[in-house]
């Protein structure tokens, strides 16, 4: 399941602004091999949820931000036979907001408010 809404304006000013308002991505993924060794690799919840927006202003500023970046995933992947293997990502959760600006006398900043 992916749901997306982008936005791209250029103003007369020469203003360039990009959105992408929501961004969410569900994934469920099964695969089994059987036989001698077995293989089973399963994404059982796979959310993504993303807001990014991108300005580039007359004076050549540049602003982007990443409002929200949530990744929730689980995963179990083993391979049975002479030697298990056996790969478990229960949950992994990522909330992250950055925040990213070049001004006109070239400074860079880089911020990830929450990571």
């Amino acid at each position: 399941m992916y749901v997306r809404t982008k936005s791209t304006c250029t103003s007369a000013q020469g203003q360039h602004v990009r959105q992408d308002k929501v961004n969410m991505y569900v994934r469920t993924r099964s695969t089994c091999i059987s036989g001698q060794g077995q293989h089973v690799h399963q994404d059982k919840v796979s959310m993504f949820f993303k807001t990014r927006s991108a300005c580039t202003s007359g004076q050549g500023q540049h602003v982007r931000q990443d409002k929200v970046n949530m990744y929730v995933r689980t995963r179990s992947l083993c391979t049975s036979g002479q030697g298990q293997h056996v790969h478990q990502d229960k949950v992994n959760m990522y909330i992250r907001t950055r925040s990213a600006c070049t001004s006109g006398q070239g400074q860079h900043v880089h911020q990830d408010k929450v990571n």
